[in-house]
């Protein structure tokens, strides 16, 4: 015997009433939060509308800082590339064409002259008042005279080099003897020739002759008398220390190149203000 049962089920809509109306608090919740969220979307979508523009124009007010700092890096870091690339060029052309850097310490060919220069000043006994002594002023014009640009170029000329070498090999120095002028005007040459240093000292005693007349006119009258002249080789060993100096300079200048360049290298761009700030 074959048996179909068939299950039906009824809603009763009481009862489906009653569930519902049994949950309402979770479905108030869940209104009151969708209402919330809405309504904040709303009030943000509001202000950010509202404040966009001036939102927009602070971005760009700092982006236009940043940009003109980034510029002034540039332009800083290219000048002292530029001034060291310089520099870089002026010492190696000096360390080639110098003749002092080049020479030998334990060679080197000196020229020498003591002239002692004598005034009309005489110290009167027994005076209350003495007369002036100007001959510190005229030492010190013999010096200025003969270390001048124009007359040092002159000769340089003739020794086949320029200003900025020979005043390396010469020197002229007034004596003292406690800080007080001793009358000594003393003229010295250094070089690697010995023929060389010979003719630039002569060089300068032909210009102590050709400053006499004009320093004696502007001055005062006084005489001068060679005490002492020579000529030889010696050895410099303070000599050792400058050329070591000048070769490092240029090393440093070097070095000091490269770490500009990494940092002009490094330097980042600001990203420009693409957006708006609601974005």
């Amino acid at each position: 015997m074959d048996y179909n049962n068939t299950y039906e089920q009824e809603i009763d809509l009481k009862e489906l009433m009653f569930a519902v109306l049994h949950k309402w608090r979770i479905i108030l919740a869940f209104a009151v939060g969708l209402a919330l969220v809405l309504g904040g979307y709303k009030a943000v979508t509001s202000y950010m509308e509202q404040n966009d523009e001036e939102t927009a124009q602070e971005a760009q007010e700092e982006y236009e800082k940043e940009l003109l700092e980034y510029n002034k890096s540039i332009e800083r870091c290219e000048r002292e590339i530029e001034n060291l690339t310089k520099d870089i060029a002026n010492q190696e052309e000096y360390l080639e064409k110098s003749i002092l850097t080049n020479m030998s310490p334990y060679d080197v060919w000196e020229a020498k002259v003591e002239l002692f220069i004598k005034t009309d000043y005489e110290i009167m006994p027994d005076m209350v008042y003495q007369n002036l002594d100007f001959t510190g002023t005229v030492l010190q014009s013999y010096q200025s005279a003969l270390t001048s640009t124009e007359f040092m170029e002159k000769v340089a000329s003739k020794a086949g080099t320029d200003t900025r070498y020979l005043r390396e090999l010469v020197s002229i120095n007034i004596g003292r003897v406690d800080n007080k002028v001793n009358n000594i005007l003393t003229i010295q040459v250094r070089h690697e020739s010995e023929e060389k240093a010979k003719a630039i000292l002569d060089d300068l005693l032909a210009g102590v002759n050709q400053f006499k007349g004009q320093i004696r006119s502007s001055i005062g009258n006084h005489t001068i008398t060679e005490v002492s002249r020579s000529l030889g080789a010696l050895v410099d060993l303070s000599l050792v220390d400058q050329q070591k100096n000048q070769t490092e300079r240029l090393i440093q200048l070097n070095d000091s190149l490269q770490e500009k360049q990494t940092e002009l290298d490094e330097l980042e761009e600001p990203e420009p203000v693409v957006t708006a700030a609601s974005a």
